[in-house]
């Protein structure tokens, strides 16, 4: 056999891994966070699992969705979006609340989330740009760091915040090919499953709707049909949460109550801010506790819009350091920071390049776009304490238009042609 011919050993090995590509990069993202994890001490399981594990600690006890902090009893609880929570609750029922148990099968089913977001985000790269930038993406998306950090280290929603986001896209490439009622309500399920797990994808909502009309227009009779079933399929998802919130803490209460307390945190006069965080600050707790959840979100949101009549110019300023410190912090402080910081700045570069050129290419492009210009508004506006964790999800489509940029134009879509199908 002629090496030439490309049927030589090195050549079988390089077939054997591009064949398998995905699902090698997979599996690494699996194993080697569970070959790095370390189980907490018992008294860091607030730090390993946050509010989230306080949340389903509270379900197991049967208690209910209640008591964000393990520190007081604080009742009914909307102050984690509810997935997470449940699903974590479902863990500690199997394996108990802190244990050794509990954690590495809740770490193992994290690592099941961010394969999954492999999974989806090829599908999605490769249907709307090109195989190359497919794998590009998703080798990105292996080198992210805080993709790396949040995978292993503890505990948090924010991978099943990715996986839904890049589910909801899917959906709509899957509209784009093939654009009947059945996929339009598959996406609107998917949407509001976004919303839920990730409150401020709300924001993008109307760009969502709007996508699916334009790519039904001029391809089926009566396009209104899809964006409007998809929205009311997106409204019944969220339906039965805002009921329970309007029922048990009596005010209507949008996915989260917490949006006062960052809003408030973000905004006012003190230097620090951490007497104001429940989690750091008894105070905080003993007055949730005393006045209830929902008076004190709406006490703390108030003072914050008080601030923020009397400090115009100021807030503004905030608003515009927010914005661009969500997308340039770090989480690591050690030497390898500017090895991070040199990595999250190539790729919101290459992802700057990658949006001017493509984002009117195609329509599932145009709402990545748009999801990443208007959801993160609202953390500009409250507090950002933890941008690499919010970021997350948006990365994942940063890496997506960054992955155009080094695999080059995809040649049966030339510049400026759409990736729609012809009209029929």
């Amino acid at each position: 056999m002629s090496f030439s011919q490309g049927e030589g050993p090195i050549s079988r090995i390089v077939g054997f891994f591009d064949r398998r590509f995905l699902l090698i990069v997979i599996f690494a993202s699996i194993i080697i966070p569970l070959v790095h994890y370390e189980v907490p001490e018992l008294g860091d399981f607030y730090f390993w699992a946050g509010e989230n594990g306080s949340i389903a600690s509270s379900i197991v006890q049967g208690k209910g969705f209640a008591n964000p902090y393990p520190q007081v009893e604080t009742g009914p609880s909307a102050w984690a979006a509810p997935l997470y929570p449940y699903l974590l609750a479902g863990v500690f029922r199997v394996a108990g609340t802190q244990t050794a148990e509990a954690a590495y099968i809740a770490i193992f089913l994290q690592c099941l989330i961010f394969a999954g977001t492999f999974w989806l985000l090829y599908g999605i790269a490769q249907q709307t740009l090109s195989s190359a930038c497919a794998r590009i993406t998703i080798l990105l998306w292996f080198l992210n760091p805080g993709r790396v950090i949040f995978t292993s280290h503890f505990l948090s929603e924010v991978g099943l915040s990715t996986l839904v986001l890049l589910l909801a896209v899917l959906a709509l490439v899957r509209f784009r090919d093939t654009p009947t009622r059945n996929i339009a309500v598959a996406a609107g399920l998917a949407l509001g499953v976004a919303v839920l797990c990730l409150p401020v994808m709300v924001l993008a909502v109307p760009f969502y709707v709007y996508s699916l009309h334009a790519m039904a227009r001029d391809r089926v009779t009566a396009a209104w049909i899809a964006p409007v079933l998809a929205f009311a399929v997106c409204t019944g998802v969220l339906a039965p949460w805002l009921a329970r919130n309007y029922i048990v803490l009596e005010r209507f209460i949008f996915i989260k109550s917490n949006v006062g307390q960052v809003l408030y945190m973000g905004n006012n006069d003190r230097v620090d801010t951490r007497d104001l965080y429940p989690h750091t600050a008894p105070r905080e707790r003993d007055l949730m506790r005393q006045i209830g959840e929902s008076a004190y979100a709406s006490r703390s949101f108030w003072e914050g819009i008080a601030w923020i009549n009397d400090h115009k110019r100021e807030y503004a300023a905030r608003v515009i350091d927010r914005a661009l410190g969500f997308w340039v912090t770090n989480l690591d402080t050690s030497e390898r920071w500017w090895l991070w910081s040199i990595y999250q700045i190539l790729l919101l570069a290459g992802a700057a390049v990658g949006v001017s050129h493509h984002w009117r290419r195609d329509p599932v492009m145009t709402l990545c776009c748009a999801v990443l210009i208007s959801a993160p508004i609202a953390y500009y506006m409250t507090a950002v304490y933890d941008a690499p964790r919010l970021r997350l999800p948006f990365d994942a489509l940063l890496a997506l238009f960054a992955s155009s940029v080094l695999a080059g134009p995809r040649p049966e879509y030339p510049a400026g042609a759409s990736a729609v199908p012809p009209t029929r």
